[in-house]
């Protein structure tokens, strides 16, 4: 996503609650708090240094102007892609080093700014997966050249499990995945530890998609 506004909706009436105008900008994620705070975190045009981008994290408040809480000051990286995870206490984001050009993942505290984490990736791809549970508790990326997603924890990246193929979304326990397997495209549900045969979803082949999303209680992806 790319743009220079925010909005609010009402999903009752379809009413725009509130809205706010920002610097361009993209990889555009937002999240409701514990406190009941929007929350966006973007990139977007860093004066210092020049032609840099960088990560910065808004308040959203209704009846009043965007606020900046903070912005990256580490430029030694820079920012390919983010997830903001319930419940909106860290985001995480794919980064590329600038003088070596390897990757790797890491968290960042809202409350504070600070890096919480980083987990090195041990390749140098231009664009990588991201995932994490609906519940927020993991987090998923891609570990070497291979295909197979590393999970740890978002609160420490403690390891967690390894998927031996790319998830497209988790659960919120984190224990089934979403993924596009076989020679036909087709969307397959599995479980973490393996214990089940997959779900084969329904799937008329007519397009493919590259974001999916589990309800809360598992039910529906």
């Amino acid at each position: 996503a790319a743009g220079t506004e925010a909005r609010l909706y009402d999903l009752a009436s379809g009413r725009t609650l509130a809205q706010w105008h920002l610097p361009q900008g993209f990889s555009e994620e937002v999240q409701f708090d514990a406190q009941d705070r929007l929350l966006l975190v973007r990139r977007q045009q860093s004066p210092s240094p020049p032609d840099a981008s960088a990560w910065t994290l808004y308040e959203l408040p209704v009846g009043r102007a965007a606020t900046v809480l903070h912005q990256q000051v580490d430029f030694s990286y820079r920012i390919i892609s983010m997830a903001f995870p319930v419940p909106a206490s860290r985001f995480v984001a794919i980064t590329k080093a600038r003088s070596t050009g390897l990757n790797s993942v890491r968290a960042f505290a809202v409350a504070s700014g600070g890096q919480s984490w980083s987990v090195d990736q041990q390749h140098t791809n231009s664009w990588e997966l991201l995932r994490t549970s609906a519940g927020g508790m993991w987090c998923g990326f891609r570990v070497g050249t291979g295909g197979m997603m590393k999970f740890v924890a978002v609160a420490d990246s403690s390891p967690a499990f390894v998927l031996p193929e790319s998830c497209l979304a988790m659960s919120h326990d984190g224990n089934e995945y979403a993924t596009l397997g076989s020679a036909a495209r087709q969307w397959v549900l599995r479980r973490v530890d393996n214990s089940e045969l997959p779900i084969n979803l329904d799937f008329d082949a007519q397009f493919v998609g590259d974001t999916m999303v589990f309800s809360p209680d598992g039910r529906q992806v």
